[in-house]
């Protein structure tokens, strides 16, 4: 696990998402539970962390409910929402 993976846990994700907005923490919750071991989820979430520095708050929040609405629930579906 790269070193700034290590530092994150999926409650801090979590908690992390719901600051940016309700659709963005149950898409976190939804990609770290769908996986075998949470872990694998951590790069997802860090790639949403990354498309709210560029695309702001409330256009990822508004991403992540479509993503939820059409069942697209990985990182690729939210950037290509976004794009």
């Amino acid at each position: 696990m790269r070193v700034k993976q290590r530092s994150w846990t999926p409650s801090r994700l979590v908690r992390w998402a719901a600051t940016v907005g309700p659709a963005v923490a149950e898409l976190a919750e939804t990609i770290l539970r769908s996986r075998p071991h949470p872990e694998q989820g951590y790069r997802a979430c860090l790639g949403l962390m990354h498309l709210e520095k560029r695309y702001g708050r409330e256009r990822l929040n508004a991403a992540c409910q479509r993503a939820l609405t059409v069942r697209g629930l990985s990182y690729r579906s939210v950037e290509s929402i976004l794009k």
